[in-house]
């Protein structure tokens, strides 16, 4: 109710009424955050026409109204308090969760009983060090944070790697500053070459992490993508390959404990990953983007 509620604002009201009823259907089978994700996307399309000034207006206070607060207690510690817009916060949590990774394998070679809060702020300090003491002339690390963009049947897609919708005018004032790694996909497979490394890494790893976006464990789990492994479907040690059709998202919890890891999954078809299908496949995207130009109101 509480969800619905938020969507049924006045410029969307009669537009509302007249898709509750499918909204109701939609969301039903859905978990929470996929739900969430679902009526997101709805007013994303019901703005689109133009009832959603007072949206886009919305937005572009959030970013005005990003605050950080960093004061001093009287015992000398520091409080630390603030509101980010969802790239901006996207960002910040890419880096702190990375460091905050790195800790806990610090960690667990050490023997060390720190908590996950205990590590973030110590990632915390350590941005703001390195931050310090970086190069004035030094290059930026790219990519910032990961944009899902669709095509073709996802066409509207558009939202972070964790999940949050935003608009695509959310990223144009990051576009400068980013680097663009395209996914191509051709249905529901990427079109890259298979990899024979060990695990995967680089480009294979962010590939499969846009495909599947979060855990893929059949229990309906929702850690998102950037926070969990890539695991191989059928092992590497029972001649399993490390590509796209062999490799899945799941968190740790499902992936590293044998009483929870699902043993039965299959792997993807198999398909023809080569530089004539990539090409086939670019012409499609530009002749659907060249349609899609020529026909705005499809």
């Amino acid at each position: 109710v509480d969800l619905f509620a938020r969507a049924n604002r006045p410029h969307r009201r009669i537009r509302f009424a007249e898709d509750e009823p499918m909204l109701v259907v939609a969301c039903t089978p859905l978990l929470w955050d996929d739900a969430v994700r679902a009526v997101d996307y709805w007013c994303s399309r019901a703005d689109a026409d133009g009832a959603g000034d007072d949206d886009r207006l919305g937005n572009a206070e959030r970013r005005a109204s990003a605050h950080l607060h960093a004061s001093s207690t009287l015992d000398g510690t520091v409080v630390v308090s603030g509101v980010l817009d969802p790239v901006g916060g996207e960002v910040l949590l890419n880096e702190l969760d990375r460091l905050e990774h790195l800790f806990y394998l610090t960690d667990l070679k050490s023997g060390s009983g720190r908590t996950g809060a205990q590590r973030r702020a110590a990632a915390l300090v350590e941005m703001a060090a390195r931050s310090a003491t970086a190069p004035a002339d030094g290059r930026r690390p790219t990519p910032l944070f990961v944009a899902h963009v669709g095509d073709e049947t996802l066409r509207h897609l558009c939202e972070l790697a964790r999940g949050t919708v935003v608009a695509p005018g959310d990223l144009a004032g990051w576009i400068d500053d980013a680097v663009i790694e395209s996914v191509l996909f051709d249905g529901p497979s990427t079109v890259l070459s298979v990899s024979q490394q060990r695990s995967f890494t680089g480009k294979l790893r962010r590939a499969i992490e846009a495909r599947d976006r979060r855990c893929q464990h059949p229990a309906g789990c929702a850690v998102p993508a950037p926070k969990c492994d890539i695991d191989h479907i059928t092992p590497w040690s029972q001649g399993g390959t490390t590509s796209q059709f062999n490799g899945r998202v799941e968190c740790t919890s499902h992936n590293r404990h044998r009483n929870k890891h699902d043993h039965g999954a299959t792997p993807f078809r198999e398909q023809r990953v080569d530089r004539l299908e990539t090409f086939r496949a670019r012409i499609r995207w530009a002749l659907l983007r060249h349609h899609e130009r020529a026909d705005p109101d499809n």
